[in-house]
């Protein structure tokens, strides 16, 4: 048991370099779910992860895309450009979330080590 929580360990870390070094887990599971399920609004996430609004907000901003004011007045990107978001055709005030192609990429690579995780515990390696 010992050996695949190390290699769990192992994973979540290359988790985070193949996406992003610093992104906490909560990123990893938002990510996951917008891929379970594209298109869901803010409040579907909120629901199904027993999120807050504000962290479900501040986390989206963060695996999205914005452009970020700096001090001088300039402008640059910021976000990681995993997840858009779209407004809903049918109420214009609503907002749906659904995956990039980097961000289904990096999903890809979540399910992977996860396939390999699943690989060493059912294999006792």
């Amino acid at each position: 048991m010992a050996q695949i929580n190390e290699r769990f360990h192992a994973a979540v870390i290359a988790l985070r370099e193949h996406v992003h070094p610093t992104m906490p887990l909560q990123q990893l599971d938002l990510l996951c779910f917008v891929s379970r399920n594209p298109n869901c609004s803010q409040l579907d996430i909120c629901d199904g992860m027993q999120m807050t609004q504000g962290s479900a907000s501040r986390n989206l901003r963060t695996l999205g895309s914005y452009m970020e004011r700096l001090p001088n007045g300039k402008e640059r990107p910021g976000g990681l450009g995993l997840i858009e978001v779209r407004i809903d055709a049918y109420d214009p005030r609503k907002r749906n979330y659904r995956l990039t192609p980097k961000g289904n990429l990096a999903v890809e690579a979540i399910n992977r080590i996860i396939r390999d995780i699943q690989h060493l515990s059912i294999n006792g390696e």
